[in-house]
């Protein structure tokens, strides 16, 4: 028996809407540059931190560069997202 016909049998709808995957795709692509924004700043500030004998401000500095950094890479995934859309749509 095929995966179809099983599907079919059993009254599953196995098509998935590529919209909805398309923006889970995005969301989790700008949930994960973020995240990785941030840690990669918190920790290049915490290394500095300790070779140079630094105040832990500097650690929230990292962070805030981070999410400064994470916003700005975001910020143009979405511009490229919504051109690649608008190519498809013409």
């Amino acid at each position: 028996m095929s995966k179809k016909s099983f599907l079919d049998q059993n009254g599953l709808n196995y098509k998935v809407d590529k919209g909805i995957l398309s923006a889970l795709t995005l969301l989790t692509q700008l949930g994960l540059v973020m995240i990785a924004s941030v840690l990669l700043w918190v920790l290049i500030v915490f290394y500095l931190k300790r070779l140079f004998f630094l105040h832990d401000l500097f650690l929230i500095l990292g962070a805030v560069l981070g999410v400064a950094t994470g916003f700005w890479a975001d910020y143009h995934i979405i511009i490229q997202y919504f051109k690649k859309q608008d190519k498809m749509n013409d």
